[in-house]
């Protein structure tokens, strides 16, 4: 009997230490991610400013701060009790609070609310909709409110049995009558269509009445759990 249970501490002793190792390996492989991440947007910082070209500008910083969105994302897992799931309401404020300071907003022009339910997405899915949540705020930043225009933001993400809603919208000017945004070249909105379809393998809308407003739906089970 007495051999039994030490053979049984022994076994849990050893299952604690492999996990205890397979937790700090992984930690370690995140923390070195989100720094590859940071050394490439430096090398991007460098090369917008090298460049006279404020198109070509525009374009790398805006390519920076896509980078600068994942690696936000793995911050928050690295320094997260779980190892694959990010809780999204911290993260989207972190993530609103950075690019209104990147593109010089302030909270008294334009006022961004959050309606988040409870929810911990894995980082298969958080950090597309990061991406998603940076092209969307950014292009209300940049158009939706110019001169001295103030007005307000909404993101909103729900869950609704095994799907999750998103929804970004604003009361700012809105589209042009008669654009049609699905036909948009631009990089940001087709990036968004791009990542919704086909990497979420979702729905997107954008509704403009008053203001702007887009609606994402995907499944929340697309991935399954690794670790």
């Amino acid at each position: 009997m007495g051999i039994d249970v030490s053979k049984r501490k022994q076994a849990e002793e050893e299952l604690k230490a492999s996990l205890q190792e397979k937790n700090t390996l992984l930690q370690e492989l995140y923390h070195r991610t989100k720094n590859n991440m940071q050394v490439i947007s430096a090398l991007l910082e460098l090369q917008a400013a090298s460049s006279n070209n404020e198109d070509v500008e525009r374009i790398i910083r805006e390519s920076q701060f896509r980078m600068q969105t994942m690696a936000l994302a793995h911050e928050k897992l690295y320094k997260s009790k779980e190892l694959s799931r990010i809780d999204m309401e911290p993260y989207l404020i972190d993530l609103t609070r950075f690019l209104m300071t990147i593109y010089d907003i302030s909270p008294e022009k334009v006022g961004v609310r959050f309606k988040v339910d409870n929810i911990k997405l894995l980082i298969d899915l958080a950090i597309p909709c990061g991406l998603i949540i940076n092209e969307l705020l950014s292009n209300s930043f940049k158009y939706a409110f110019p001169g001295d225009r103030e007005g307000r933001i909404y993101i909103e993400m729900h869950r609704e049995e095994k799907t999750i809603q998103l929804s970004v919208s604003d009361n700012g000017t809105g589209l042009p009558h008669g654009f049609d945004i699905t036909k948009s070249e631009t990089l940001g909105i087709q990036l968004v269509y791009q990542i919704v379809e086909h990497q979420l393998h979702g729905s997107v809308s954008a509704k403009s009445n008053g203001g702007l407003r887009w609606h994402i739906r995907f499944r929340e089970d697309l991935y399954s759990e690794r670790v």
